[in-house]
């Protein structure tokens, strides 16, 4: 049994704009995770992500062959301790 574990994201690119946020929430829900994505004010893109290890891993893979104009630079994710979250939802 996998540990649910929590992680920030913070990408950086193309990303606002493009359909990003709503490719993964898609993703994220397909792959069984719960969180949240939103814009942030300096053009990147903010999540936050819970579940599996192993999913997040699977879904960070299928994120980074987004096509179309979705152009992601650089990926800042860390750990973080979060109480449980449900559903995933597009901010």
């Amino acid at each position: 049994m996998s540990l649910v574990r929590s992680e920030h994201l913070l990408f950086h690119g193309e990303v606002q704009g493009v359909g990003f946020r709503y490719a993964f929430s898609r993703l994220a829900r397909e792959e069984g995770l719960a969180g949240w994505v939103r814009n942030m004010p300096d053009g990147t893109v903010e999540a936050m992500l819970q579940g599996p290890r192993e999913r997040i891993a699977v879904l960070m893979r299928r994120v980074m062959l987004l096509s179309g104009r979705v152009r992601i630079t650089e990926v800042v994710q860390r750990k973080v301790e979060l109480p449980p979250i449900e559903g995933f939802s597009v901010r």
